[in-house]
């Protein structure tokens, strides 16, 4: 029961024609109907941009059972009904925008959602001079001493045949008498020389001899000779010449060459270079999803957000009501 002014419950109950206190059940019905009565709807509307009507009801709701067992802090009823709607225009404005935040139009399931874009368009003129000078004075020298000897052999053979065949014929007679004596000895001396040598003086001499004999003979001839003989002869002369020949030759030649060449070169070159490049890159980078983070914990996040900021604004209305009990 109230002790100083009189308590929140008391204000429903009678703003809603009750005349008797109701059980927790029906609570939340008389609220919900007491709302109307005790809220300026359409002046605490009127400074909210981003605040729905859905959501102002579940705040005014959640206002009045949050102090529904608490004394009002005003005199009367009719002080306190005005001062609760002007503090709710003072603090609207700052939580409505504090509510944008929270409900921006983006899926509570990602955290990352950003797109990179990059046009670039670059023109580059370039030129480029270049000078090159060469002088160059060279001369090459290149001598050549050699000495070369042959030496060489050649073998000549040669070789022939001569062939010669030579025919007599003919018809040769003898006719005559012959007659003489005839008397003689011959001496036959004989040396076996084993050393392979023969010492005609030695068996001249009868120095040494392996044997000796002695022939003595006499007799006279007598007779009439008459022959007659057919000549048919045929010679053959087969000559057959071989020769062998040697030559041996030596040559031996020396040579001594130098040659000598000179190169000047005097050489100028300059060249110009001008280029023109154009680039153009341009590239579109969209990334979307969840990152260092879960499902559970960004929807819970979510939730919580929500519930604070009405309990912020429950906590602003504090003063509004007594802070004492007895």
């Amino acid at each position: 029961m109230s002790k100083f002014t009189t308590e929140v419950r008391f204000l429903c109950e009678s703003l809603t024609g009750l005349t008797d206190s109701v059980d927790g059940s029906q609570i939340d019905a008389t609220i919900d109907k007491a709302i109307p009565v005790i809220f300026d709807k359409a002046r605490i509307k009127g400074r909210c941009k981003y605040f729905t009507g859905e959501y102002l009801e579940q705040l005014y709701h959640a206002i009045l059972a949050h102090y529904y067992f608490d004394e009002i802090g005003s005199e009367t009823y009719g002080l306190w009904r005005y001062r609760l709607n002007t503090k709710m225009t003072e603090i609207i404005p700052v939580y409505d925008e504090l509510y944008r935040t929270v409900l921006l139009d983006f899926d509570i399931l990602k955290n990352v959602d950003y797109s990179t874009t990059s046009n670039r368009d670059k023109n580059t003129d370039s030129t480029e001079n270049k000078t090159k000078d060469t002088d160059a004075n060279n001369t090459d020298t290149n001598t050549q001493d050699y000495t070369r000897k042959v030496d060489g052999s050649r073998d000549l053979t040669t070789s022939g045949t001569d062939k010669r065949t030579t025919t007599d014929t003919g018809t040769i007679k003898d006719d005559g008498t012959n007659s003489g004596t005839s008397s003689g000895s011959a001496l036959d001396l004989h040396s076996d020389t084993p050393q392979g040598g023969v010492f005609v003086q030695a068996v001249e001499k009868h120095d040494y001899l392996t044997d000796a004999r002695q022939q003595t003979n006499s007799g006279n001839t007598s007779g009439t000779d008459s022959n007659t003989r057919t000549l048919n002869t045929t010679n053959s002369i087969d000559d057959a010449t071989t020769g062998t020949a040697k030559e041996t030759t030596g040559t031996t030649r020396a040579d001594k060459t130098t040659d000598a060449r000179t190169k000047v070169i005097d050489e100028t070159v300059a060249t110009a270079t001008t280029g023109k490049v154009k680039t153009v890159d341009g590239y579109v980078e969209h990334i979307v999803g969840l990152k260092g983070n879960t499902f559970t914990n960004l929807i819970k996040e979510f939730r919580e957000n929500i519930v604070n900021i009405n309990v912020m604004i429950i906590d602003e209305l504090a003063d509004l009501f007594m802070g004492l009990w007895e």
